[in-house]
């Protein structure tokens, strides 16, 4: 195993974490009813691990159980169960995951905490047919909750309007029949650098492009590049993304 308490860029592959694990990858679909259990141990060490399985044993039925583990009282597990989860997008499951979230987040008869989390996590899980429920937290009486709301976000549109609900809403009512992988293309020449290398890191990892560009660049170059993916998005990237 590793020291998860240690500073990690990244947690490592299941299969190199010594010989006990790979055997139970080894198992693939046979080993998910075993693991499901373990997810809500009272150990929080055999609730971690047991996550960190299902980063490589990605089966549908696995999905549901992974959810309770957004709200898990370690943040660091709540970290992972998120980075987990993404590898399930695409399934059935992992979009029930996303509406059980939403309803969560929208509840006023859930716990603020849990409301607060549910919106965290559905700006990392980059859900944006959250955004509606999203912009309804922007004026939430809480401003923890709104507040994650505004990040969350920030996150699936990489724009940043802070806390205006009327200049988010113009964004979205202008921008809601754009693919996301668009909204990405527009943040390149966004005023915030943080806000266009999260923006380009997103790009290059979704469409494996880069056309040269780079957050620091003159603005110009950004221009340039921005053309150059505009230009592919037309060309390839429409069809591909299936818009």
């Amino acid at each position: 195993l590793f020291n998860r308490g240690a500073q990690q860029v990244r947690l490592p592959r299941v299969v190199d974490c010594g010989p006990f694990f790979p055997v139970l990858v080894s198992f693939r679909r046979a080993a998910v009813p075993h693991l499901v259990p373990l997810l809500g141990s009272g150990d929080a060490e055999v609730r971690f691990y047991a996550t960190f399985l299902f980063s490589e044993l990605v089966y549908p039925e696995a999905a549901h159980a992974l959810v309770p583990r957004l709200f898990d009282r370690d943040y660091q597990l709540r970290i992972l169960a998120i980075d987990v989860l993404k590898g399930f997008r695409g399934t059935g499951e992992f979009e029930e995951a996303l509406r059980d979230l939403r309803r969560t987040a929208e509840s006023e008869a859930t716990d603020p905490d849990r409301r607060q989390i549910a919106a965290e996590a559905l700006g990392e899980l980059r859900d944006r047919a959250a955004i509606p429920t999203l912009l309804g937290l922007l004026g939430n009486e809480d401003p923890t909750i709104a507040e994650t709301a505004a990040q969350a976000l920030s996150t699936i549109a990489r724009q940043d309007f802070g806390m205006s609900r009327r200049k988010w809403r113009a964004w979205w009512e202008k921008n809601r029949e754009q693919h996301r992988v668009e909204w990405l293309i527009d943040a390149l020449l966004h005023p915030s650098a943080a806000i266009r290398l999260a923006a380009s890191e997103e790009l290059r990892r979704l469409t494996k492009q880069s056309f040269g560009y780079h957050f620091n660049q003159p603005k110009r170059e950004r221009q340039k590049a921005q053309e150059q993916y505009s230009e592919w998005w037309k060309k390839e990237g429409r069809a591909r993304f299936g818009a």
